[in-house]
């Protein structure tokens, strides 16, 4: 009778335990947060909140034998940025744990996200972001499919938002009056290439009326959230924050 009492109660046990999400970048922890609202899935970002994207490999590296907690899978971009892998580590610790990668969909011929230079954060792009959030609907149902109709509600919101900002963004572009945008840097250029307005460099500005495009404000800068540091704020608030930042010539 204990015997059975006590199997009884370790079932129960790890029944209770709640499933469980390990994210290791900004960018997938706001879109994991973003499709498992509302539903019994725990999301948890494993990294220090204060690092930065560049820094994180350093504390992944230091991390790697250090006792872990139990997770049942892992949301990743580690196909094209393998210094974000973490799978092995956690696998250590359960072996059963899942990747999950929206860069590139685990499966045979399957979706990957556009990119033109290695170092560019390719998640800037909303036809990228799109894709990485059905890439990661898909595997969560398939996962946990009692969670589906809550996951599908929350992907059809966020989608639908992000599409409707993408065209927000535009229409206020195209009414502010600049001609061209500039990036500071390599890494927003995906943001701007999905906009409408042409990206330039510097020796071809000439006389037009241009906005620089970076994360840290400045005169005639347009500063964005790059998604490359922790943010309690929502998905889809991150990106409404980059539209009412675009200023005014």
């Amino acid at each position: 009778m204990r015997v059975i009492l006590s199997s009884f109660l370790l079932l129960m046990t790890h029944w209770a335990v709640a499933a469980n999400v390990a994210t290791v970048a900004p960018i997938t922890h706001s879109m994991s947060q973003a499709l498992l609202q509302n539903t019994e899935i725990e999301v948890t970002y494993l990294p220090p909140t204060r690092l930065p994207i560049n820094r994180i490999p350093s504390w992944l590296n230091r991390n790697e034998t250090e006792p872990m907690p139990h997770f049942d899978a892992i949301v990743n971009i580690s196909s094209l940025r393998p210094e974000l892998a973490f799978y092995k580590p956690l696998r250590s610790r359960n072996i059963h744990i899942v990747p999950i990668d929206i860069a590139q969909a685990l499966i045979p011929a399957g979706e990957r996200v556009a990119t033109q230079q290695p170092d560019e954060y390719f998640w800037l792009n909303t036809n990228n972001a799109l894709l990485m959030l059905g890439i990661l609907k898909r595997d969560l149902i398939a996962l946990w499919p009692d969670e589906a109709e809550q996951i599908n509600r929350n992907f059809r919101a966020t989608s639908t938002a992000l599409r409707q900002l993408a065209l927000d963004i535009d229409d206020a572009l195209l009414m502010s009056g600049f001609d061209a945008l500039i990036d500071a840097k390599a890494s927003v250029s995906p943001f701007s290439q999905g906009l409408m307005l042409p990206t330039l460099d510097l020796d071809e500005v000439d006389n037009l009326k241009t906005l620089i495009i970076d994360t840290k404000a400045g005169e005639n800068t347009w500063q964005i959230d790059d998604f490359s540091r922790y943010s309690k704020r929502d998905f889809i608030r991150r990106w409404q924050d980059n539209l009412t930042q675009l200023p005014t010539p």
